[in-house]
This record gives C-alpha cells, sequence and structure tokens, in this order.
C-alpha cells in the first residue's frame, strides 16, 4: 500500500514537473 502510494506520489511529481518545463519552454519560444 505504502509503495504504491509513493510510486503514484513521484508519477505525479514528474507530471508537475513535465508542465512546469513545458511552460518555460513555451514562453521562451513564444
Amino acid at each position: 500500500m505504502w509503495k504504491t502510494h509513493e510510486k503514484r506520489l513521484v508519477l505525479l511529481s514528474f507530471v508537475v514537473a513535465s508542465i512546469m518545463l513545458f511552460s518555460i519552454v513555451g514562453r521562451l519560444f513564444s
């Protein structure tokens, strides 16, 4: 149970980082 929660937390943080990266790249190229 804890391991699945930990995996989900890592996935969530990865998604948030990807969104932030995309927004930064979008601002640079726009």
